[in-house]
């Protein structure tokens, strides 16, 4: 009986997770059409707008861009389940030279590597993720004109502690418990 009710279970979170994918995959393109819209009427008017109006133009525009970026996450997350990786050697120092270079960040932010990192046995796909969406995270929300950013790592009885620090505005601790919560975000720049 406790097989067949996870069993049944296991389906409708499957069936959910494709009725989520479908929905999320066919919200992009309205989204995609509100804030390119936004962005066209902004610029052919920009002579006839005032200030405010502007200012509107640009929180749509920015709020579309928000948007679509979660319906991308939320694409991504009913997929990974999906994605086996079988653990491999992976050098973690190429993997986080291509996160900083797919993160692409602003002139004004540097992003370094502190020290060597290790080859470690682990899914590539998902770790490769977990710091492209960290480096990405410190990217978004650096609210200082020189960003600093550094990825490094400590070896301690035979465990391996990462960091990626920053001198962006933090979080604070009470919000700590939030940030690891699916589709969770503290503050908005758009």
């Amino acid at each position: 009986e406790l097989e067949a009710a996870v069993n049944k279970l296991s389906l409708a979170n499957r069936d959910l997770a494709d009725l989520t994918y479908v929905a999320a995959h066919d919200l992009k393109t309205p989204i995609r059409a509100i804030g390119s819209l936004a962005s066209m009427m902004a610029q052919d008017y920009a002579d006839k707008l005032g200030t405010e109006a502007k200012n509107l133009f640009g929180l749509l525009t920015g709020r579309s861009e928000r948007m679509n970026d979660l319906l991308n996450a939320l694409i991504e997350y009913t997929q990974i389940e999906r994605i086996t990786c079988e653990d491999e050697p992976v050098d973690l120092n190429e993997i986080v030279k291509k996160a900083i270079k797919e993160v692409a960040a602003p002139d004004n932010i540097e992003i370094a590597i502190a020290n060597e990192l290790p080859v470690i046995s682990c899914g590539k796909f998902h770790v490769a993720r977990i710091f492209r969406n960290l480096i990405s995270n410190a990217v978004k929300f650096m609210d200082k004109p020189k960003g600093q950013i550094r990825v490094a790592c400590i070896e301690k009885n035979d465990f391996w502690t990462f960091s990626i620090t920053d001198n962006g505005p933090g979080i604070e601790h009470r919000h700590i418990a939030k940030i690891f919560r699916p589709f969770q975000t503290l503050n908005l720049k758009d």
